[in-house]
C-alpha cells in the first residue's frame, strides 16, 4: 500500500516559535552527538580537478595525515545539534515539510473540487508545481558557482524563502470568492483558481530553491561529521520535514472536508486561512534564516567552464558511474513500474473512503519519520546493501500479501488494506535513507549543490521512464476502470498479473545494489582507487541529460487535455 502512496516579527520570537518543536525532537532522540567545539574534523578529501585548478579554499580540505582521526570528510568543527545554527536549519526542514505537505493536500480539495479548474487547466497547474523537481541539478550549479556576498548558501535560501513568502501571502489575503456551484458562476470560479494555481507554481519553484540549496547545507555539516556518526544529519532532517507533511496533512484533511471542498463536514478554514496557515512558517522562518543560520565559510565565484570540467571528471570515476547506475535502477525497479489498477482497487475493490486515505497517508508519514529516527540513532553504520535488500523484500512481501487477497476477494475490507500496510512504511523510510547516505560521501567541496541535485534528480527521471514503462505494459490487460468496476474472473487475474510483474520487478532491483558501496570506507576506497572512465561516464551523462529532457517534455505534454493521453506524457495512449 505504500507503494500507492508514494507517490513542509521580531527575529527571537520567530526563531524560538520555529525552532521549538525541532528542539524538543532533537533533545529526545538518544544520544544524539553534540561534539566538543574543539572536534577537528579529519578524513582525506580525494583530489579532484576542482582542486587543481584552485577553486576552493586549501583549508577546507583534511590532510592524508589526519585520516584516521574521527573520520570527517572535511575540516571544521562538527556540527552540535542544539547550537542555534543547527536548529535553524532543522527550522528549514520543519518549513520545506510544512509547505511541500501543504501543496500536496490542496490539489483536490481546492483546485479539483472548490474551483473546478477544467481538466486542461488543472493539468497545467500539477505540472507547473511538479516542474522544479526536475530543476534541481540548475538550481545546485546556481548556489555552487555563484555566491552572493561571498556565500553561496544562506542568500539563495533566504531569497527561496522571501519569495515563497510573498507568494503565500498573496494567496492568503486576496479573497478567494465562492467555490464553483449552482449559487456561482462557472467561469468566474475557474477564473480565479487558474489565478490562484499559477501563484501556487510560482511559489512551488521558489521553496524548491531553498529546498535544493538547503540539501547542499547539510552535506556540507555531514561531512564535518565523524565516520561513526556521518547520515545521521541527513536522517534527522528527512525525519523533521515528514513529521511536519503529516501535521500539515493532519490540519488540511480537517479544516479542507467540508462540503464545499468534497467532505462531509459542516465546517471548514476557507481557501485564504489555508493559505495563511502555509505563509505563517515562511514569514517567521525569514528573520531565523537571517540572523542563525549559517554559510560554513565564504567563497569567492567560481567560473563556469573549470567548475563544469572539474563536475565532469567526477562523473567520469569509477565509483560515482556505479552509483549512478544504481540511484537510476534501483528507483526504476522499485518505484517506476508500477500497475495501473492500483487506484481502481483501491476504491472499487477494497472501498476505501478518501478521509481514511487521508488518515493512512498522515500515519504513514509519521512512520516513515520514525524509521529515520531509528536509523539517525542505530543505523549509521549498517551495510547499505543489506539494509536496501532486506527492507525491499519486507516491503514487498508485506504489500503483496495485502494486495492479492483484496485482488482474489479473500478480504475486501478499507481498514484490512490501509491497516496492515502501515507497517511498511518502517523499512520503507529506511530503504529511503540508505539509498541517499552515500551522496554526502560523494560530494567534493565546491559541488555539493551539483552532485546532489543530479544523484536525487536521477532517481526522479527513472520513475517518470517507470511510469511511460508501466503505461505501456498494462495497455496489454484488462485493468481499466471499466474492467475493475466489472470485477469478473478474468479481470481478477489480469490484476493478478500486473502486481506479480510489479513485485517481480521490485524483486530484480534487489540485484543493482552491487553498484552501491556497502559503507563509507568503501566508497573512500572506491574514489581514491577505482580510476576513471571517459568513455562510460560520457556515455552516462548523455544519458542523464537525455532522460532529463525525456521528463521535462513528460511534465509539459501532461499540461495538455491534447497531449494528456499520450504514452510520454503519463497517458494510456491517444485514440
Amino acid at each position: 500500500m505504500s507503494k500507492v502512496f508514494v507517490g513542509h516579527f521580531a527575529p527571537r520570537f520567530a526563531f524560538s516559535l520555529i525552532l521549538h518543536f525541532d528542539f524538543f525532537m532533537v533533545a529526545h532522540l538518544p544520544n544524539l552527538p553534540s561534539f566538543e567545539d574543539g572536534h577537528e574534523a579529519s578524513y582525506v578529501s580525494i583530489a579532484t580537478p576542482m582542486d587543481k585548478t584552485n577553486l576552493v579554499d586549501p583549508a577546507l580540505l583534511v590532510d592524508d595525515g589526519a585520516r584516521k582521526e574521527g573520520g570527517a570528510l572535511r575540516a571544521g568543527d562538527a556540527p552540535v545539534y542544539t547550537s542555534s545554527a543547527a536548529l535553524a536549519l532543522f527550522a528549514q526542514y520543519a518549513c520545506i515539510g510544512f509547505v511541500k505537505g501543504g501543496f500536496d493536500c490542496m490539489t483536490f480539495p481546492i483546485l479539483n473540487i472548490y474551483f473546478a479548474l477544467e481538466a486542461n487547466t488543472l493539468l497545467a497547474a500539477i505540472g507547473l508545481m511538479q516542474l522544479g523537481w526536475s530543476l534541481k541539478i540548475f538550481y545546485g550549479i546556481l548556489s555552487d558557482c555563484y555566491p552572493i556576498g561571498g556565500y553561496s548558501r544562506k542568500p539563495y535560501i533566504l531569497l527561496g524563502w522571501v519569495s515563497t513568502a510573498i507568494c503565500l501571502l498573496v494567496l492568503a489575503f486576496k479573497p478567494a470568492g465562492e467555490p464553483s456551484d449552482a449559487s456561482s458562476p462557472a467561469a468566474a470560479a475557474q477564473a480565479r483558481g487558474s489565478t490562484l494555481a499559477l501563484l501556487c507554481a510560482l511559489a512551488c519553484l521558489c521553496y524548491i530553491m531553498a529546498d535544493v540549496t538547503c540539501d547542499a547545507l547539510v552535506v556540507e555539516y555531514a561531512q564535518r561529521e565523524p565516520l561513526s556518526v556521518r547520515g545521521r544529519l541527513q536522517a534527522t532532517t528527512s525525519c523533521i520535514r515528514y513529521i511536519f507533511a503529516a501535521l500539515i496533512a493532519a490540519v488540511a484533511g480537517v479544516g479542507l472536508n467540508s462540503r464545499r471542498f468534497g467532505g462531509s463536514f459542516d465546517f471548514d478554514m476557507g481557501v485564504n486561512g489555508f493559505f495563511q496557515l502555509l505563509a505563517l512558517p515562511c514569514v517567521l522562518n525569514v528573520p531565523v534564516v537571517w540572523f542563525y543560520l549559517e554559510d560554513p565559510t565564504k567563497k569567492p565565484r567560481v567560473p563556469l567552464g573549470p567548475y563544469l570540467a572539474s563536475v565532469v571528471a567526477l562523473l567520469q570515476t569509477r565509483v560515482v558511474c556505479q552509483v549512478m547506475a544504481f540511484q537510476f535502477l534501483f528507483a526504476l525497479f522499485t518505484n517506476g513500474i508500477r500497475s495501473t489498477a492500483a487506484a481502481y482497487v483501491q476504491v472499487y475493490w477494497a472501498h476505501v473512503e478518501p478521509l481514511n486515505f487521508a488518515i493512512y497517508g498522515i500515519l504513514g508519514s509519521l512512520l516513515l519519520a520514525l524509521a529515520m529516527a531509528i536509523v539517525a540513532r542505530w543505523g549509521t553504520r549498517w551495510n547499505w546493501r543489506w539494509m536496501l535488500v532486506t527492507s525491499t523484500l519486507a516491503v514487498n512481501a508485506v504489500d503483496a500479501a495485502v494486495q492479492y487477497l483484496v485482488v482474489f476477494d479473500v478480504v475486501r475490507s478499507q481498514w484490512f488494506y490501509l491497516g496492515v500496510p502501515l507497517v511498511e512504511f518502517i523499512p520503507f523510510g529506511v530503504q529511503m535513507m540508505f539509498a541517499l547516505f552515500v551522496v554526502v560521501e560523494l560530494a567534493d567541496v565546491g559541488n555539493e549543490g551539483l552532485v546532489y541535485g543530479l544523484l536525487t534528480t536521477i532517481s526522479s527521471v527513472a520513475v517518470t521512464c517507470g511510469t511511460m514503462i508501466t503505461n505501456i505494459y498494462c495497455s496489454q490487460f484488462r485493468v481499466a476502470k471499466d474492467d475493475i468496476q466489472s470485477d469478473t474472473a478474468a479481470v481478477r487475474h489480469d490484476v493478478a498479473l500486473t502486481y506479480a510483474i510489479m513485485y517481480g520487478t521490485t524483486v530484480f532491483a534487489c540485484v543493482w545494489v552491487v553498484f552501491l558501496p556497502p559503507q563509507k570506507e568503501a566508497v573512500a576506497e572506491l574514489k581514491l582507487r577505482g580510476g576513471s572512465y571517459p568513455l562510460v561516464g560520457t556515455v552516462m551523462i548523455i544519458a542523464f541529460f537525455a532522460i532529463l529532457i525525456l521528463s521535462i517534455t513528460s511534465t509539459l505534454l501532461s499540461m495538455f487535455p491534447s497531449t494528456a493521453c499520450l504514452i510520454l506524457a503519463g497517458g494510456t495512449g491517444c485514440p
